[in-house]
């Protein structure tokens, strides 16, 4: 954790610091308390948002730019669990893509795509939704590295519509 390059509100990010362990012990309580029975199911679909960040020029140097032929992995892996009576408890979201789309242009903390993708698979299909990064390697946001809060929002729609269109249509099991 790079806390020398704070300028402004470091107290704000000690403070969360200092009481992290606390909240992840309490977290771990509180599912501890609230265990029940579900059924699951999982599912595949497809969202580009992302874009290989590897771009060989044509001298040979590579460079972090949009390398269109470049590896991505699109694939968009849901599991979404219900209660007992198919009631949404929890989705879990997994796309390949580094959270980089706002950069130092931006004045403000946000959740990336992954945040905007969370909150729309909560509308659409209930429950919580938790996002799990998969293996980006040189796989960036298209349209990434900007202070452009809403293309975070666009990119974050994009994904949490498919998201929820996959876990919609899959129906869990016992």
């Amino acid at each position: 954790f790079r806390l020398k390059t704070i300028t402004e509100g470091l107290n704000m990010v000690m403070g969360y610091l200092s009481t992290l362990s606390e909240r992840i012990a309490g977290a771990v309580w509180q599912a501890q308390q609230s265990l029940k029975p579900v059924r699951c199911a999982a599912g595949t679909g497809r969202c580009e948002i992302n874009v290989n960040r590897r771009l060989k020029l044509p001298e040979g140097r590579l460079v972090i730019g949009n390398n269109w032929q470049g590896p991505t992995d699109a694939k968009v892996r849901v599991v979404r669990f219900d209660d007992l009576d198919e009631n949404p408890v929890a989705t879990l979201l997994h796309y390949a893509c580094h959270p980089t789309t706002i950069a130092w242009q931006n004045q403000y903390f946000t959740p990336d795509y992954p945040g905007m993708a969370r909150r729309v698979v909560e509308e659409q299909v209930g429950g919580c939704c938790l996002f799990l990064q998969g293996a980006a390697g040189n796989v960036t946001p298209r349209g990434g590295f900007t202070g452009d809060l809403r293309v975070y929002h666009r990119l974050g729609k994009l994904l949490g519509l498919e998201a929820s269109k996959i876990a919609l249509r899959i129906e869990t099991l016992p």
